[in-house]
């Protein structure tokens, strides 16, 4: 995911060690990002598992962390 791609498309960044928030336009969280541990330098996205009766989902890839961090 791409810092620069979701300041572009108008979300706000707010961070601090403990954790990377982006905003929308009206205030609303659209994203909370979370390190592991307190000293990590890698945040992970926060999420929600979604029961499948109530998901709009047809489709999930597995995702390639080597590509990403190329």
């Amino acid at each position: 995911m791409s810092m620069g791609e979701f300041l572009h498309s108008g979300l706000k960044v707010w961070g601090s060690a403990e954790s990377l928030e982006l905003i929308k336009r009206h205030g609303k969280i659209a994203m909370q990002c979370l390190p592991v541990q307190r000293s990590d330098t890698i945040y992970w996205v926060k999420t929600q598992t979604v029961m499948p009766s109530k998901a709009n989902v047809t489709t999930v890839h597995v995702a390639d962390y080597d590509i990403w961090h190329k």
